[in-house]
């Protein structure tokens, strides 16, 4: 339970943050439904490296499980002409998806694994800019991926981009495995 709580707790702070953060964040699905997360955290085009440094004490201040539940690492990524701090924390233990509010995960008869995940409507006011993508999410689960509702698939793997419309509205994200 910890566990979620932390994982819930990053994610809004990192909503809070999104204009000035990148956001993506990676899902293991095993056969069984274990998720192990990683998320990942970089600093948005405007942003510097002590600005982002004090954005991430803001968050180790208000998620103070992060660093329990959580391996924390520290790097560098390279984009276009600069150099830009990479803050990456890997969930040390699976939850279940069962778990995590709004997801499901089953195997239907014919072999087909079925993922959701319903986002919920966050903002109250259509946002100034809806195509501005607040978080990444890349879902990876245990058989190769056949559908999915978004155009950025590739072998087990279903990648979307939650834009700000797609918060203003609620959203479902889907995908289904080959049989």
């Amino acid at each position: 339970m910890r566990k979620l709580l932390f994982a819930f707790a990053l994610v809004l702070s990192m909503f809070l943050l999104a204009s000035c953060l990148e956001v993506e964040s990676w899902w293991y699905v095993d056969a069984e439904g274990n998720v192990l997360t990683t998320v990942e955290v970089k600093p948005g085009d405007f942003v510097g490296d002590d600005e982002f440094s004090g954005y991430m004490q803001v968050i180790g201040f208000s998620v103070p499980l992060a660093f329990e539940v959580a391996e924390v690492t520290d790097s560098t990524v390279r984009e276009s002409y600069s150099t830009k701090p990479v803050k990456t924390y890997k969930i040390k233990e699976p939850v279940h998806i069962s778990s995590i509010e709004g997801a499901t995960f089953t195997h239907d008869d014919d072999g087909v694994i079925k993922f959701t995940l319903v986002i919920p409507k966050v903002f109250a006011e259509k946002p100034s800019e809806p195509d501005e993508v607040v978080f990444t999410l890349h879902v990876l689960l245990p058989k190769e991926i056949d559908l999915a509702n978004t155009t950025f698939i590739s072998g087990n793997e279903a990648t979307w981009k939650v834009t700000n419309e797609m918060l203003f509205k609620g959203t479902t994200l889907k995908a289904y495995t080959v049989e």
